[in-house]
């Protein structure tokens, strides 16, 4: 039996995750613990005994002793209910810890998830798993209904009670709401609910995936926000400074970011397990959508019959990694708004870098000079427009302003370059081979900072928060300008170390790994160029 110094040390190991637990229970009408947090709860009085004994090893941990909601019994296992008895709430849909071999809660331990499909001659397709907190481990296990389990495994009796039943379970963890269950039927507006119903086909498949799918696909088709989200809702628009002029705008705005949301949740929980390389985060741009960020982020427009001759002349002896970064070349992260300037702050990152290798001083050049003055090279402002054609314009204007004397307004306005706070020149500019890596990394480590143009309308891009972003639906179509500061290795996958001008709450404090060495991922070596002095 395990001992209370075993239960307040697992506790104490998870302290988020039963923090969601235990105040679960309390919500949901469960066992009457003590206070929130006491990992020392109790059963409630009147419990059954063979809930008593089923839960021995257990209840000191979570006071689960309850009927789950939908059940229509509270028989044992295998019986009509069976083993859904033995359910957490609010906490499902997480592997169960070997010692509590019927609540299936373990915080973290997502590799072992499989789906194991039974023979036809059976009558259940099962995920059965068993894991302690330390060493996952999985186990298949298809059987009928009243046959022993094997060892380490759950019966498919344990999974969803009888013959043909089928549990739906919800989610509440670390970084998401805990919510209060209800009743069958289940609510698509929840996505904390578990519930047992009749199933005219035997299927039994509780575990994460499949049920986050099935939950997804049902609020997204009724289209109502989640009123169990209303508190977290305000208290994101508070984080980010969001208002809206009215109701209706709002209300599509809560819609987006709801549906971000979702995508944040199963985007990270398929992380946890493996599957993707990178992590997402409801920033600020959480409640937009693709097409808001392809016509208020970006901005980038290649000219029409763009000829890219490249004169670049690799130098070799690249090393491993870069970050301009170190070197102090980099000025801070920039904020471009809701203004198509991204290609401005791409090109003046690059000069910048240049002004800092042969003068020794970073001083942060004005972006709002070109959006203003460029518009005769073919620039449009915050319409858009072309680090080369930027570059051409501090060439022939034989300069360009500093940020400080000719601060960025977001706006298009009249050109007001003044040659007496003349921050920069340029001579000429670069263009390397049309998406050449291998020449993109010798001109990073040997040049500097060099600009690039990717395709950054993909909600995992604007959502992006940590890693190797890696997305296969990133296409070579590019519609924004940033710049290339670095590049190195990070878990054996090769990366861009990219500068965006979407503000330090995108990304990583503003920046962004881009897969590196993969086919040219998102374009990023298409459209590279930087200037010279």
């Amino acid at each position: 039996m395990r001992s209370a110094q075993q239960s307040e040390n697992e506790i104490k190991a998870f302290p988020h995750f039963w923090a969601h637990v235990i105040p679960c229970a309390l919500q949901s009408g469960g066992a009457k613990c003590g206070d929130v947090g006491d990992p020392r709860v109790r059963p409630r009085r009147g419990c059954a005994p063979h809930h008593r004994r089923a839960l021995r090893r257990c209840w000191k941990i979570t006071g689960l002793c309850e009927r789950p909601w939908g059940a229509r019994s509270a028989v044992g296992r295998g019986g009509d209910g069976g083993g859904a008895q033995w359910m957490c709430p609010c906490v499902r849909m997480y592997p169960r810890v070997q010692v509590c071999p019927h609540v299936q809660v373990c915080p973290y331990v997502w590799p072992c998830l499989r789906v194991w499909t039974c023979p036809s001659v059976q009558t259940f397709r099962c995920v059965c798993v068993s894991a302690r907190v330390s060493t996952p481990r999985c186990a298949p296990l298809c059987v009928t209904p009243n046959q022993p389990p094997t060892e380490g495994s759950l019966s498919p009796s344990d999974c969803c009670g009888a013959r043909g039943a089928a549990l739906w379970s919800g989610w509440g963890g670390r970084h998401h709401p805990v919510m209060t269950p209800r009743p069958a039927p289940p609510s698509p507006n929840r996505l904390c609910h578990a519930v047992l119903t009749r199933s005219p086909t035997p299927v039994c498949n509780m575990e994460l995936l499949r049920c986050m799918a099935v939950l997804v696909t049902l609020v997204a088709v009724m289209g109502h926000p989640d009123p169990t989200l209303d508190q977290h809702w305000q208290l994101w628009k508070k984080a980010h400074g969001k208002e809206y002029r009215h109701q209706a705008e709002e209300g599509q705005r809560r819609a987006t970011w709801e549906k971000n949301l979702r995508l944040v949740m199963l985007h990270n929980l398929e992380h946890s397990l493996g599957l993707h390389s990178y992590q997402l985060g409801m920033n600020h741009m959480g409640d937009m959508t693709s097409e808001d960020v392809a016509a208020l982020l970006t901005g980038l427009r290649v000219p029409y019959g763009h000829n890219q001759t490249s004169t670049y002349r690799r130098r070799g002896g690249a090393p491993d990694a870069m970050d301009w970064r170190e070197k102090g070349c980099v000025t801070e992260v920039k904020n471009q708004g809701a203004c198509g300037a991204c290609w401005a702050f791409s090109a003046v990152g690059a000069l910048e870098a240049q002004v800092k290798l042969k003068t020794g001083k970073l001083v942060s050049l004005s972006a709002q000079n070109l959006v203003d003055c460029s518009m005769m090279y073919g620039n449009k402002g915050c319409g858009g427009g072309f680090m080369t054609r930027a570059f051409q314009y501090i060439i022939d204007n034989n300069g360009i302003d500093s940020e400080e004397s000719y601060p960025y307004m977001a706006q298009n306005g009249t050109c007001q370059y003044n040659v007496s706070t003349r921050a920069a020149t340029c001579s000429k500019y670069v263009e390397l081979p049309y998406a050449d890596e291998a020449a993109l990394k010798d001109a990073v480590a040997n040049v500097g900072p060099v600009s690039v143009a990717i395709d950054a309308t993909q909600p995992t891009f604007f959502l992006y928060r940590s890693g190797v972003y890696d997305d296969p639906r990133c296409t070579q179509e590019v519609n924004h300008g940033v710049l290339v500061v670095g590049y190195g290795t990070l878990n054996e996958k090769d990366f861009w170390l990219v500068k965006n001008s979407w503000g330090e709450r995108f990304g990583d404090g503003g920046y962004i790994r881009m897969s590196r060495n993969h086919a040219n991922h998102c374009g990023i070596a298409s459209y590279a160029s930087y200037p010279q002095i």
